[in-house]
């Protein structure tokens, strides 16, 4: 009589794996490029504690200073925009260098360190900022979303991806803070392809960064005009 041995499936834990991944390619921190904890991804925790973080009143004055005419009601950002941050350079990669997974992460940290903002605000709608067409399959994601997913397992609302379409094809506008050329550049570039989904919403619009507020001021526009009740923007950074 044979006896056949029988085999069994061995499941590797996944802190295995990670520890297993991190031995052989060790992860390190963007901003102080020590080595990350299994527990840690693009930041160590000492540098998110060094971000400062924007206050409400800060906030309130930045919404001022971009958006006067209150066409944007609130703004939600982590930090002013700073050259040597860490974040700004996680924002750069995933722009510009398929870094498409720091996404998820930055929508995260947003999330997480403005919470309290965020469930006090009340969200019904996030609509991410789309890109058009040709931009997306160069780029061959959409940053904006990419963050909303990550800000949505936070907060708990949805990213929409059909409600709004970019309906004209921009230049990159990376090194101009002339806000009426951004302005013009940004005149009519979104639709809004389901009004009736939008009227009497109050919606948070998401984007990378925000930096004279052309982009977010041409879709908060298309918005108030379909009937939504407010317009609020959500960023990582804000200049």
């Amino acid at each position: 009589m044979v006896h056949q041995e029988k085999r069994r499936n061995v499941v590797v834990p996944r802190q295995l794996t990670g520890a297993i991944a991190d031995l052989v390619s060790p992860r390190f921190c963007v901003g102080c490029e020590e080595r990350l904890s299994l527990s840690e991804q693009f930041l160590c925790q000492k540098c998110i504690d060094k971000i400062p973080v924007l206050s409400s009143a800060g906030l309130s004055r930045a919404a001022m200073e971009h958006f006067p005419d209150g066409i944007v009601d609130k703004i939600i950002s982590i930090s002013e925009f700073n050259e040597t941050s860490p974040l700004r350079t996680l924002i750069h990669s995933l722009k510009y260098h398929d870094g498409y997974l720091a996404g998820e992460y930055l929508g995260t940290l947003l999330g997480t360190l403005q919470k309290d903002l965020f469930m006090e605000l009340g969200f019904d709608m996030m609509i991410p900022v789309p890109l058009h067409r040709l931009r997306l399959v160069e780029r061959g994601y959409n940053q904006s979303y990419e963050i909303a997913k990550g800000l949505a397992a936070v907060i708990g609302v949805k990213p929409e991806k059909k409600i709004v379409s970019r309906s004209k094809f921009t230049h990159q506008q990376v090194g101009s803070h002339n806000r009426h050329e951004r302005e013009i550049n940004m005149r009519k570039a979104f639709t809004v392809e389901r009004s009736l989904l939008v009227a009497g919403k109050d919606i948070l619009i998401v984007d990378d960064v925000i930096t004279t507020g052309s982009t977010v001021r041409a879709l908060a526009t298309e918005l108030k005009e379909a009937g939504a009740s407010s317009v609020n923007a959500a960023s990582i950074l804000i200049a």
